[in-house]
């Protein structure tokens, strides 16, 4: 069965982008090379099951901001708009109903002008009023081998599997 998500468009999200839960599934790498919009947390789309199944304690000590509720807005980003289908596709099956992909992703935000992060800038605003830090962009508190369960399907079968969800799509 296809899983229909609503789309988000770099207008909208260019105007909102800072009040907004922004998910970067890209890996650590590509946001460490290339950059990411100001705000946005990464969770690796191999580490979503994972995410989801955290409790909100572990959560935070892992990504660096709190859990979101199944209730909350969220956005879905990557490099192009392919792994944040199947990510979005992951949150629905962990009962996340209210999420929006920007389907133009990081390679449309930048191509457009949208304000880039660039590694080891800082943040010039706080997104959280109850917290004294910014989002953190220190390293992971585990080693990459811990990251992914033995169920967790790889790199690849996660790509592939987006590519032809995206296709059908069309």
């Amino acid at each position: 069965m296809e899983i229909n998500h609503k789309d988000i468009t770099y207008e909208e999200l260019s105007s909102s982008y800072k009040e907004r839960t922004i998910i970067d599934v890209r890996n650590r790498n590509e946001i460490e090379a290339c950059g990411q919009i100001p705000g946005s947390h990464c969770i690796p789309v191999t580490e979503i099951k994972l995410a989801c199944d955290l409790d909100p304690e572990s959560f935070k000590a892992r990504y660096g901001f709190e859990k979101p509720a199944c209730e909350d807005d969220l956005v879905v980003c990557c490099k192009s708009g392919i792994r944040s289908k199947a990510a979005c596709d992951l949150l629905q099956s962990k009962g996340y109903k209210r999420h929006r992909i920007y389907r133009g992703s990081f390679s449309e935000w930048e191509e457009k002008g949208g304000e880039v992060l660039k590694p080891g800038q800082p943040y010039e605003y706080n997104f959280d009023d109850n917290s004294d830090e910014d989002c953190p962009s220190g390293p992971a508190t585990e080693e990459p081998s811990n990251l992914i369960s033995d169920t967790s399907p790889s790199t690849h079968e996660v790509s592939l599997q987006a590519r032809n969800n995206y296709n059908k799509s069309l």
